[in-house]
């Protein structure tokens, strides 16, 4: 039998190449550590604060579609997102679309343990929170990266107080073409006004030329913090309107039905995205007597896969 004997300079050749190797994965858990310690040091910081009520702006970068990667406004209740805004017009997006200074958090720490080959990391040095973050896992894959800015970090005060709105005996049914959308208005000062669904129907006005649609359909809706919360406001009511050539919405959440009308304003696409912005207000026979702004989310209810780089 032949017997392959190693050459001795091929061993004493192989002892550089080893330590380099041993040199290299000390210096990775060196590193690691040593990033884990910076995240545990400021976390540690942003959690002394108690920081539960608090807004700031977001700026996202990452494989994803349009509007999440602007620059969004965001506010946190209670630890969880529940307002975003575009800082550039104040347009509405769906909140849970946006991540809280914890799930950033949350991010650092998982690129580290899972070792990714590309993380930056820049902490506030006061408060602790990560105002910069980039990260990619490596391993050839496009659009795997994913990269946050966080700013303008401010505390909220706490929410007007409002009374428990009255039961609902209404729900919100759709079947195709039908749409329900989760619904919520905010007051002119950002305290939630109004929750609950509406159910759109959105259809080619016949014989339309430039073509609108007419939308028909039902809200069943749930006053929080309207001083007057007739019935106007509160429970189930007819919904009619109208998309115009130039895509502008207009609403009226109680059709034919009520003195005072509470409309929606809003511009959409040709085809209505996952969500729909605008402004609400209250007419009367007087004028306008409330307004605000509310958002329609379709993605709230059926909670589809989100975009690459989302919570």
């Amino acid at each position: 039998m032949e017997r392959t004997r190693r050459h001795p300079t091929a061993a004493i050749a192989l002892v550089p190449v080893m330590f380099v190797l041993l040199l290299l994965t000390a210096c990775s858990d060196d590193e690691s550590g040593s990033r884990m310690d910076a995240l545990r040091r400021n976390r540690a910081l942003w959690q002394a604060q108690g920081l539960e009520d608090y807004r700031f702006v977001e700026k996202k970068s990452c494989f994803c579609y349009g509007d999440y990667l602007l620059p969004t406004r965001v506010d946190v209740r209670d630890g969880e997102p529940v307002r975003a805004e575009v800082v550039a017009d104040g347009r509405l997006m769906p909140a849970h679309l946006s991540l809280t200074v914890d799930q950033v958090f949350n991010r650092i720490a998982q690129a580290i343990a899972a070792d990714y080959d590309l993380l930056e990391v820049t902490y506030d040095p006061e408060r602790g929170f990560p105002t910069h973050l980039e990260m990619d896992p490596g391993g050839g894959v496009a659009d795997a990266g994913f990269g946050v800015d966080i700013s303008d970090l401010v505390t909220l005060e706490p929410e007007t107080s409002c009374q428990p709105p009255p039961p609902l005996d209404c729900e919100c049914t759709a079947e195709f073409p039908a749409v329900a959308y989760h619904y919520t208005a905010w007051s002119e000062v950002g305290d939630v006004a109004a929750t609950g669904c509406v159910v759109l129907t959105i259809t080619t006005t016949p014989g339309s030329d430039p073509p609108t649609r007419d939308v028909t359909g039902t809200r069943c809706i749930a006053v929080r913090c309207l001083a007057d919360a007739g019935s106007a406001h509160h429970g189930a009511q007819p919904v009619g309107g109208q998309i115009d050539a130039d895509g502008r919405m207009y609403l009226d959440l109680n059709s034919g039905t009520a003195d005072n009308n509470i409309f929606l304003d809003a511009v959409v696409e040709e085809t209505p995205a996952g969500w729909i912005s605008g402004n609400w207000g209250e007419s009367h026979i007087t004028g306008t007597v409330a307004h605000g702004r509310f958002l329609l989310d379709r993605s709230y209810l059926t909670a589809p896969a989100p975009p690459s780089g989302t919570k």
